[in-house]
């Protein structure tokens, strides 16, 4: 019994990544990055993208390096190369307002990016649920 369910689970297990490793693939020749028609830097490793230099000990001389060449607004490159992690970077005074004040309503925060605000991106925190009846007298 145990030896079918682990050998469907092995036999299935390769369909599901190719399945998977293929909607990556296509995704990424059909379907078009929203930030792809903004300008930005380079990605300055393949590992850590441009993230190094943006959040690195010499990152003001860096910000100011690429506002001069790219404008108040760009895109950078996070870790891995990755579509996922390519990122807005605006300095842009009108734009913050719209999204902080004016349109905040359009930018909703979800309570999963509050809490990741708060207490970091690490799991460690979890929403308490009481798991039985509190009994008084």
């Amino acid at each position: 019994m145990v030896d079918s369910l682990i050998t469907a689970i092995l036999r299935t297990l390769p369909v599901f990544a190719a399945t998977w490793f293929a909607w990556r693939f296509l995704r990424r020749l059909f379907v078009k990055h929203p930030l792809a028609d903004i300008v930005g830097p380079p990605s300055d490793s393949w590992a850590a993208g441009s993230l190094l230099s943006i959040i690195g000990p010499d990152a003001w001389s860096y910000h100011d390096k690429l506002i001069k060449k790219f404008g108040k607004t760009f895109r950078f490159t996070g870790m891995m190369q990755s579509t996922q992690e390519q990122a807005l970077y605006t300095f842009d005074p009108k734009a913050m307002h719209h999204i902080f004040v004016k349109d905040q309503h359009l930018f909703p925060e979800t309570d999963e990016f509050i809490r990741a605000q708060i207490f970091g991106s690490a799991r460690i925190i979890l929403p308490f649920a009481r798991k039985s009846e509190v009994i008084t007298a």
